[in-house]
This record gives structure tokens, sequence and C-alpha cells, in this order.
């Protein structure tokens, strides 16, 4: 009993399966119309099996476009982006290189070939490889290509591809001269900016070589590596390098294809008759280039427009940066030393210098500005009462008083100590502050996970270096000694009091 419930199980419920399926088909489609479309598959695969293997990919994949459409519109979004950061910018040069750089990618938006860069060392056959590329597919080239000292490109035209492709030829890595380092830093952009790259070695891959791949890869660049100089090694030798490239490499892709070429094949001596002479071996790696162009062309190219686009959004957030940081320390200079000259002349009863609200509004609320913040005076005096309180626990003012108070002892007379001792105070405590909310507005107006009190402190304990503590006295004795005998700077900017 047991063996025959067995053998029912076994062949019985897969051919019920099989008629349910018939049955369901022949409900929905005429028998007609499946032996007609049965017929002219059949055909296509014989006539063309590229044609075929393209419909099989695009009916399984049928959202694929879907997706590349949303990736070009994140693209479009990211470069309107870019223009809005672009009228922040107030360095020319700058906005030039910007826009430069947002026009190109653009151009490749609207309108792009295929990039495909032939990347590796000097020497390994790259140019040989673009030569048998480029032979196969028009014929007899000039024989004007040799070593590559800078980027060059053929343009070629695969019929049934959507775009042209360009073969780029780029300068060999490891070049010892300075002029060496500079092609290959040039080579090292192109490739990030590619397509498709193919990575030619003729030996076993190297660390730096195997780096470079690991981190194109991060970037999200599809690799063939073309082991190219086959001729030269057995195919035992030949299968060996590959297995240790797919070793290595499957620890951060499974995408990279490995191909075997033979670019340039040497004469071999054969003894006793004519010299025998290896066959060009680039077609296989031509197949590749043109089936991956062919399913996941324009998904590449969308890809890659969009690491630009971001690439660029990120440099042009940083040039902005940059800008606020400069803006902001040279604003925080000028509260700083103003309210120091005034103090000096007209020092405060007592050392609470924290109760007469010395840290001024005006310059939270000018800093804010500075980032694009619109800050009110009643949420920035609320922000300093907070900053207040920290640098009240902390004993930021006694400590800062103490610190000045023996390092001017050996600077300056007995008698101008205590409103020098003072006046620096001041000026090292407004420092202080203005860096914390410089941060603050850097983080989208947030103190981050470790609060106000973190970064106060990290700050407070950064500016009591004792290299820092000596820069700034002494530029703090040049201030004070400007404006001991000034007449205007007896009033102190607005600032707010508190209770």
């Amino acid at each position: 009993m047991k063996r025959f419930l067995k053998n029912y199980n076994k062949y019985i419920i897969p051919l019920l399966i099989i008629y349910l399926v018939i049955n369901i088909i022949k409900s929905v489609f005429n028998v007609y119309f499946l032996i007609i479309l049965f017929a002219t598959s059949l055909y296509i695969y014989k006539t063309n099996k590229r044609l075929f293997k393209k419909i099989i990919y695009k009916i399984l994949f049928r959202d694929k476009a879907y997706n590349i459409n949303n990736k070009v519109e994140a693209a479009k979004n990211s470069l309107k982006g870019i223009n809005e950061i672009i009228y922040q910018i107030e360095n020319k040069v700058n906005i030039e290189m910007i826009n430069y750089e947002k026009n190109k990618i653009e151009q490749q938006l609207n309108s792009s070939d295929y990039n495909v860069v032939l990347f590796g060392a000097g020497s390994c056959g790259k140019t040989s490889l673009a030569r048998g590329l480029l032979k196969t597919i028009v014929g007899e080239i000039s024989p004007t290509i040799g070593t590559t000292k800078k980027l060059n490109i053929y343009k070629i035209n695969i019929p049934f591809l959507k775009r042209n492709i360009n073969i780029i030829d780029t300068p060999g890595l490891f070049e010892a001269s300075i002029e060496g380092k500079r092609r290959e830093e040039n080579t090292i952009k192109k490739a990030s900016k590619s397509d498709l790259i193919i990575f030619v070695i003729d030996q076993d891959l190297n660390k730096y070589e195997l780096y470079l791949i690991q981190q194109l890869s991060k970037i999200g660049k599809s690799i063939i590596i073309a082991l190219n100089k086959c001729d030269l090694r057995s195919r035992n030798q030949n299968e060996s390098i590959k297995r240790n490239i797919v070793k290595l490499i499957n620890e951060f892709s499974d995408k990279t294809k490995i191909i075997f070429t033979i670019a340039s094949p040497q004469t071999i001596s054969n003894v006793g008759s004519r010299p025998k002479k290896q066959e060009i071996l680039v077609d296989n790696l031509l197949n590749e280039i043109i089936d991956i162009l062919d399913r996941n062309g324009e998904e590449l190219l969308a890809d890659n427009i969009l690491f630009q686009c971001n690439k660029l959004g990120n440099i042009s957030k940083d040039l902005i940066n940059r800008q606020r940081y400069f803006s902001s320390r040279k604003l925080i200079n000028r509260y700083s030393w103003i309210t120091s000259g005034v103090i000096f002349i007209t020092p405060l009863p007592g050392i609470d210098l924290l109760a007469s609200s010395v840290i001024n509004i005006q310059m939270v609320i000018e800093i804010s500005k500075i980032y694009g913040a619109n800050l009110t005076k009643e949420r920035a005096a609320k922000l300093i009462k907070s900053i207040l309180k920290v640098l009240a626990t902390l004993g930021v003012v006694k400590s800062g008083m103490n610190l000045f108070t023996n390092l001017l002892s050996t600077n300056i007379t007995t008698k101008f100590i205590t409103k020098s001792v003072q006046s620096i105070t001041a000026a090292w405590i407004i420092r202080i502050v203005g860096f914390a909310f410089t941060q603050y507005f850097e983080n989208n107006q947030s103190w981050g996970d470790g609060g106000i009190h973190e970064i106060v402190q990290n700050l407070y304990e950064i500016n009591k270096r004792e290299d820092l503590l000596k820069d700034f006295l002494k530029e703090a004795l040049r201030k004070i000694n400007l404006k001991e005998n000034s007449s205007n700077t007896r009033q102190l900017p607005p600032h707010s009091r508190f209770d």
C-alpha cells in the first residue's frame, strides 16, 4: 500500500497538474494560436538567437523600463537641485566649474553614446585590444594606433543598439613619473564616469588592481575583466588565474565577468615547420560588450548619470559649506573682538561674564542667515539661554579666566591683568559659542545625538589646548593694543539680557 501511494504521488499528481495547466491554457488561448506562437518562436530562435534572447528578456523584465525612467527623472531633479545650489555660491571660478560639469551631464542625459573604457596597467595590451575590437567591426584600421599617452576615443555603431559605442583607450596605470601619476588620476576619473569598464590585465591581479576593481564596483560600475595575452600561457594556467580572480572578487561582487582575450598574438616557433601564430581572440569580448549594452545599456547609462549628478551635488554642497564656514568664522571673530575691546575699555564689575550677557543675539541671527535659516530674536534668545546653562555647568568662565591669568602674568603688567583677562575671556567664550552655533546650523538646526552639552564640551576641550590658547592670546593682545586708545568701541552691539 505504501509503495502504491509513493508511486501515486510521484507520477499521478504531476500528471494531474499538467492536465489542469493544459486545460487552462486551452480555455484562454486558441490551440491554433499556440501552435503559431510556438512555430514563430522556434523560427526566431533558429535564425536570430540574439533577437530571441532580447524578446524573452523584455518579457521577463518588462518593469525595467519603468525603473530606468525613474532613475532618469531622479537625475533631472538632481540637476535642478544643483541649479538652486549654484545661486548660493559666491566664488565665480567655482560657479563656472560647477556649470561646466552640469552642462556635460545634461548633454550625456539628452543624447549620449555608451562609454566603454579600456582600463589597466601600461603594456597590458589595452591599445591592441582596442585595435582588435575596431578591426572586428569596421575592418582594417589606421596603423598609427600605438602606446596611449592620452585618452583616445573610437566611435562604433552596432545597428540594433539604441546608441553608438565610444571605445575609450586610456593611458596605462603604474607609471612612476609625475606626469604618469597625473595621467593615472585622470584615467581613474574617466573610468568612474563610464557606463562599462573593460579592466585589462595580462597576469593575476595585484593588490592595487583588486582595490580599484573593488572601489569601482562600490559605486555601481559594470566591469568586464579581460585576461589578455592568453597565448603566452597554457589553458590550465589561464583557468587557474581565472579561478583565483573569481575567488577574490566574489567577496564584494558577483556580477564581474572574466573573458580570455588575445589582442596581439605572438609567433610561436615550430621545429621542422613554419612558425605558428595564434588567432586573434576578441570576438568573445565584443559579444559580451554588446550583450551587456543590449540588455542593460539604458539602465547602466541612467545609473551613471544619476551617480554623476549626486557626486556633483555633493561637490556643490561642500563648496557652499566651506563658504559658510569661512563667512561664519569671520563674523564670529568680528563680534569677539568688538566685545573684547569694549570690555577692555569699560571693565565689568566682578567676573560674572555670563550674567552680563556678553553673548550677542545679533551674532546668532547673522550666523543663521549665513546658513539659510530664518531665526527670530525670540528663538535666538532661547538658544543662547540654553548654551549659557551649559557654559555655567562646565565652569567655562572661571576656567578661562584662570588660564588667561596665568598666561598674561608673563606678558603684561599687573595693572592691566584684570581688565585684560576679562576682555580676552569674553572673546574666547564668544568664539566657543559661535563655533557651537555653526555646528548647530550645519546640522540643520539640530544639536545631534549628543545634544548641546556634548558639542560645547568638545569645543571647550579643543580650545583649551595650550598651542591654541597661546595663538589666541597673541592675536588678542594685538587686537587690544589696537583698540586701547579707540573712542569708537564704547558701545556693545545689541545683546540679550536674561533673568
